[in-house]
């Protein structure tokens, strides 16, 4: 089974690496950010540091808080892992790039989600026939995510049972071998020698029409320049030919695969297929389990009590599942919380282009946008955001108890609105930088002194007061030997985030009632501190 689930090496691309870590590092740092132009037709498995270390040795003052180029590699790998990415990161001209993920159940069954079968269709297929180019791939890939439309609005699973993939390829295997005599009366050379680029290209287009967009044009007449100009003039149709071929015999194999197994590869609702039971995503997050109001609500196929809007899903805590619905023939599948060191990973929920994060994770992400990104707390005016700050309490709620989620899209929507308090600010000096940790690292004295040169002080005069234990941690959680400069960027963020929670208290009942205190070591949370009161036992001598 596993062997499917790895995306083959020559249908890893550096345009979308690229791509993804574009959404990776902060705005501020994307200006003129150095494309992999060296690399144009080359895979990048396996060179994603070696990748990441051409853009830092370039950029290498925005990239300082991230760390190594391992660092950034491992934790880039983290982030774009989940399933249907390439609408995330708009890269749908490129092949599918992410392994699809297994998931158990609670009755430890395995599970598929199912837009993750159309990356297991095409790894099926290159593993059957040496001669898939990546541009053929490409074209394949086009289709296949064509197909994959049909089911974006829906979140669905099936169980994969041992033979399933081993099943499927078989059959795959067989159509291609069955179309593979048609696709010999292709006798495209001799037309496609007296035919120019343009309208060989065409010939290529006209196998699967519905498919093409200008970017996916542009980007297979790339790939097949690239390829024809390393090759004599004379070998150009049969380069053509060869791609006609296998193009026209895969895709009438996977539209005859699919279209046997509509239970696997369309909506449960398009379907007669009642053998799968329904199935709703239980979230993980260290101790929390929880599910989606809505998805809940559509399992039961019955109107649940919530007050979702637009940007937001909330949930219901497993226990309460369990008590209410523990009947009901539903199956959950273990869905965890993850994130990398910056980001946290999108979770698709609701129409084809909604991806979703907590709010606690929104909210993180927020805050190192305005205090590493646009710097905004570097003036001596912290009392101008206290209108904006209110406003953003209407996505960061004080005053509910169980995780939640937003939009994706919202995080850069509450950015905008606090930037609106300095966007006409002609007064203001510009920000200064961090500088870089010495070579042996840095003390906590440095610590401090780079608080005063940022003009910290001046819009937090205590936040020195906090230096002490942050740079603990800080200490106590770093990567190598020395203190580096990314560890620079974390304490200096770190100091500023318990400055502002501590002027605002609904911010810090939000984060309190998300479970989000501990991830800001210093923080004094009154709240944490009279529930662990309460759960030391008293003293009745």
């Amino acid at each position: 089974m596993s062997k499917y689930l790895e995306i083959p090496e020559k249908a890893m691309t550096p345009m979308c690496l690229h791509k993804e870590t574009t959404f990776y590092v902060l705005e501020e740092h994307l200006h003129s950010l150095l494309s992999f132009e060296d690399y144009p037709n080359g895979s990048s498995k396996g060179q994603e540091e070696k990748l990441i270390q051409k853009l830092m040795d370039t950029k290498r003052k925005n990239f300082r808080m991230y760390g190594s180029a391992a660092e950034f590699a491992e934790n880039l790998k983290i982030y774009r892992k989940f399933p249907e990415s390439h609408l995330y990161f708009n890269t749908d001209v490129d092949t599918y790039q992410v392994d699809p993920i297994i998931y158990q159940s609670l009755k430890n069954e395995k599970y598929l989600c199912k837009s993750d079968l159309f990356p297991i269709l095409q790894n099926m297929l290159m593993g059957l026939d040496e001669q898939f180019t990546i541009e053929i791939v490409s074209i394949i890939s086009y289709f296949l995510k064509i197909q994959e439309e049909r089911v974006n609005g829906k979140v669905e699973f099936v169980r994969v049972e041992e033979t399933l993939l081993e099943d499927i390829s078989k059959e795959l295997g067989e159509e291609m071998a069955k179309h593979d005599v048609t696709a010999q009366s292709f006798q495209l050379a001799p037309l496609l020698a007296i035919l120019d680029f343009n309208q060989c290209f065409q010939i290529i287009q006209r196998l699967c029409p519905e498919i093409w967009n200008d970017r996916k044009h542009h980007r297979v007449h790339e790939l097949i320049t690239s390829s024809c100009n390393e090759l004599p003039p004379e070998m150009r149709p049969v380069v053509f030919s060869i791609i006609a071929k296998l193009v026209f015999k895969s895709l009438q194999s996977l539209e005859n695969v699919i279209g046997k197994h509509p239970e696997l590869f369309l909506p449960y609702s398009e379907t007669e297929y009642n053998a799968m039971p329904v199935t709703v995503r239980m979230f993980e997050d260290g101790d929390q389990r929880f599910v989606m109001n809505a998805e809940l609500s559509d399992a039961l196929s019955r109107r649940l009590d919530w007050e979702d809007d637009t940007n937001t899903r909330f949930t219901l805590n497993m226990e309460e599942v369990l008590r209410k619905y523990g009947n009901e023939k539903i199956e959950f599948i273990r869905f965890p919380i993850r994130r990398a060191k910056h980001r946290a990973v999108p979770i698709k929920a609701g129409g084809p282009n909604d991806f979703f994060i907590l709010a606690v994770d929104a909210f993180f992400e927020l805050m190192t946008d305005l205090i590493l990104g646009a710097q905004i707390f570097q003036n001596n005016d912290i009392g101008r955001f206290s209108l904006i700050f209110h406003e953003l309490e209407k996505f960061f709620k004080p005053d509910c108890m169980e995780p939640y989620f937003i939009r994706t899209k919202v995080s850069e929507l509450m950015k905008r609105l606090m930037q609106t308090v300095t966007v006409n600010d002609d007064e203001k000096s510009p920000v200064k930088c961090i500088r870089n940790a010495k070579p042996d690292g840095f003390s906590l004295q440095n610590l401090k002194n780079e608080l005063k040169h940022l003009g910290l002080t001046e819009t937090f005069p205590e936040i020195e007061e906090h230096a002490e234990i942050v740079y603990e941690h800080v200490d106590s959680v770093k990567k190598e030997e020395f203190l580096r400069t990314c560890d620079l960027f974390d304490a200096i963020e770190q100091c500023q985030l318990i400055c502002v929670l501590n002027r605002y208290e609904n911010l810090k009942k939000f984060l309190h009632n998300q479970k989000g205190c501990g991830r800001i070591p210093g923080l004094k949370c009154q709240e944490c501190d009279k529930e662990a009161a309460e759960r030391v036992p008293t003293n009745n001598n």
